[in-house]
């Protein structure tokens, strides 16, 4: 897996809001070009004035990334069991990516969350379809994604590779439900990225090499050293 070297992380929210949350938000990130929001028809979190919004984050800083998690969550947002927490992952050298990687992922992610419902019940939602991965069991599990584009349409599974083809060139993981905390959005994102690394040992790597923040974040990531 030599070669694969991850440039930058996106986070997808979906979440409902108050009218106060979300003016604030307008004010605080109108001008930031990192920063989108969007409304997604699947989501409902009752007893918000915005139900159904989903808010879009990108850098290639883990600390910007942890930063704009908790300040989200600062806000006030609330999410519900209609609500899924996706990351977009740029690499480069995808190619070299296989069909084994979802499976291991999905794997790890079984083993990590054993026991813990609302997130193993994910895995039968239908935005991200397990299932629908079962039945290409009989792949190998050396055929590269490259080779593998006219059967990889699909976006509804654990891992997303529709965006690979596409200039932005990232695969996006749907296995997150809902959170509860900044807290728990956080610990969920490590574990994705000690994961990923594990997966593709790249040292050298500037976004593994970032430093993790030593105060706030070392809750956080307890369960993952």
């Amino acid at each position: 897996m030599n070669g694969i070297k991850i440039i930058s992380m996106g986070v997808e929210i979906e979440c409902g809001m108050s009218d106060i949350a979300f003016r604030q938000l307008q004010k605080d990130f109108s001008d930031e070009k990192r920063f989108s929001l969007g409304r997604d028809r699947s989501v409902f979190v009752d007893g918000t004035t915005y139900c159904n919004f989903e808010i879009r984050f990108w850098s290639n800083r883990m600390k910007d990334i942890y930063d704009f998690i908790r300040y989200i969550w600062s806000l006030g947002i609330k999410q519900n069991v209609t609500c899924g927490n996706h990351v977009h992952i740029h690499v480069t050298g995808w190619e070299l990516l296989t069909w084994d990687f979802q499976q291991y992922l999905v794997n790890r992610y079984i083993e990590h969350f054993r026991g813990i419902e609302k997130y193993l019940s994910r895995l039968t939602n239908r935005y991200c379809n397990y299932l629908d991965c079962l039945m290409n069991k009989g792949l190998s599990a050396n055929v590269t994604i490259e080779q593998l584009r006219s059967c990889t349409h699909q976006r509804y599974r654990p891992v997303n590779f529709c965006p690979i083809y596409r200039p932005e060139k990232t695969f996006e993981i749907r296995l997150f439900p809902y959170f509860a905390s900044s807290t728990e959005h956080i610990r969920a994102i490590q574990w994705l990225r000690k994961t990923i690394k594990e997966f593709t040992p790249t040292p050298e790597d500037h976004f593994y090499n970032f430093p993790l923040q030593k105060q706030k974040d070392t809750e956080a990531i307890t369960i993952l050293q």
